[in-house]
């Protein structure tokens, strides 16, 4: 929906509440957006890792691709 892009902290808000309640896909989606990159979050793969190492700890396959690309 183009709402959410015109509020884009207001989204990062809801996306950093989901990722600390430990839901897999905001981990991922905050861990990605860390690793690249964005208008509203600065690279920086320091971040990314935690939340990726989060959803891999939950079985995820997507977040131990993740890890195996960051190192």
């Amino acid at each position: 929906h183009m709402g959410v892009l015109r509020d884009a902290p207001q989204g990062l808000a809801y996306l950093r509440k989901a990722a600390e309640g430990g839901l897999v896909d905001a981990l991922l989606t905050l861990g990605r957006l860390h690793r690249g990159g964005s208008a509203h979050v600065p690279h920086n793969v320091a971040k990314a890792v935690p939340l990726f190492e989060r959803a891999a700890a939950q079985g995820s396959t997507e977040a131990m691709r993740e890890l195996g690309a960051v190192y």
